[in-house]
Formats: structure tokens, sequence, C-alpha cells
């Protein structure tokens, strides 16, 4: 799935230089906002799903206003999946971008 971002935005997820991991991470949500979450003192539940991508070592961009990205539909962000993306990070694995 592809998603645009600002240039400087895209350059403070794809730099090196910091000491914890960024990740973008992409909400997709119903188009009713009164549907995007529920609320009950037993469960918040968000409806639909977010997907991530590490923009780490992605490559300087050539346009002046934004940048489209690619976020793979494989990156869930599910329990399970997010259980994994913090193992990786626990090991100190870099992830890099994958265009």
């Amino acid at each position: 799935m592809s998603y645009a971002l600002t240039v400087p935005h895209y350059d403070k997820l794809r730099t090196a230089e910091i000491a914890a991991p960024r990740l973008l991470v992409v909400l997709r949500l119903p188009p009713a906002a009164e549907e995007w979450l529920q609320i009950t003192e037993e469960a918040l539940v968000a409806k639909r799903c977010a997907y991530w991508v590490s923009l780490s070592g992605a490559e300087p961009s050539d346009n002046s206003k934004n940048q489209t990205v690619y976020v793979p539909r494989m990156n869930l962000l599910s329990p399970q999946g997010l259980t994994a993306l913090m193992s990786r990070f626990s090991r100190r694995e870099v992830i890099r971008y994958e265009a």
C-alpha cells in the first residue's frame, strides 16, 4: 500500500542517526469516524487494522514536498506482529526500508 509523507517527515523517519528505532504506522479506519473506536471499561476496540514500515536506510527524496512510501501488507500491527517486532528491536536488529 502506498502512503504520501511530507519530505521533512520522511527525512526524520529515514535517518539512521538516532538511538531508538522509528516506525511509520498507518491506520486503516472505517469511513465513518463514529466506527473507529468502541470504548468501554472492559475494552478499547479499534476497527480495521494498522500496518508498519521502517524507513531506515531509505534513499533521500528527489521531491520537494511529498514522498510516497510503500507499506507492506505483511507488516500487520497485530499482537503477534508487535511481539515479533519488539523482539527484533531487542536484538538491536536494524530493519531497512525496501521499496
